[in-house]
């Protein structure tokens, strides 16, 4: 297994690897194939990730500066993404995130960033909440006044009515997610990140996401490394198998 992560602008897509796309997403998505090809046109870059020559996941990425406060801030929207189930637990968001600073140093020095996401499942919740040190809205503590303006802000932008402020929600007009492994089971909710998650977003099972942000700071980078780092020495020590993945069909 060979896996590669790479950045491409969403107008260099060629309509092949488009489609090569929608094969996979499908599989966990209930979305239209047309309404699937008219979100591509939202995001600015998408994220790859390629074993060997095959995908395996993608990430839609869109980048947006504004003044907020008196402060620049660059968001790092994360949406339209997917992952072949085979290839979860393999450490690939956190190594985005880590290429994504070198790739955007510049951003980063001279603007306070933020990733986010409208999270439309625990799942992507939980990507955030067990990859970040410090995220909002957290589970053990209040979010920040800069940090609750700052969601409320990006709610009123991108969703105009459709985002609850009291809450920090977005409806959905229905439940896309079809991914069996992203429905909420009675087992599941022993994780306090995930309990928390179902709280502060009540509609999720209509498919509402929870605005989430995490800031591209130092105390974020050094745990995000830190996970890689812990994690690829517990694997050391473990005898593994490898799989071939069968990226056609229903998972």
């Amino acid at each position: 297994m060979k896996l590669n992560i790479r950045f491409r602008t969403s107008a260099s897509l060629r309509p092949s690897e488009i489609a090569e796309m929608w094969a996979l997403y499908q599989a966990y998505y209930d979305y239209s194939e047309d309404y699937f090809y008219n979100r591509i046109e939202r995001n600015t870059h998408f994220v790859f990730f390629h074993d060997q020559d095959q995908l395996v996941g993608f990430s839609g990425l869109r980048i947006n500066r504004m003044l907020h406060q008196i402060h620049r801030v660059c968001l790092f929207y994360f949406g339209q993404g997917v992952i072949h189930h085979d290839y979860r637990g393999k450490n690939l968001l956190r190594k985005m995130g880590i290429r994504m600073v070198f790739h955007f140093w510049k951003e980063i020095l001279f603007s306070r960033c933020y990733f986010w996401c409208d999270a439309v499942s625990f799942k992507s919740y939980l990507a955030i909440a067990k990859g970040m040190d410090e995220y909002y809205p957290h589970y053990q503590q209040p979010t920040p006044k800069f940090e609750l303006t700052l969601i409320n802000s990006l709610g009123r932008k991108f969703y105009g009515e459709h985002f609850c402020e009291s809450n920090g929600t977005v409806h959905k007009p229905q439940n896309f997610v079809s991914d069996p492994s992203a429905q909420v089971k009675e087992e599941v909710l022993d994780c306090p990140e995930i309990a928390f998650y179902t709280r502060a977003n009540p509609g999720y099972r209509q498919g509402n996401g929870l605005i989430t942000i995490t800031p591209m700071n130092g105390k974020n980078m050094r745990y995000l490394i830190q996970r890689i780092l812990r994690k690829r020495k517990k694997k050391g020590t473990m005898p593994t198998t490898r799989r071939q993945p069968k990226l056609q069909g229903a998972v």
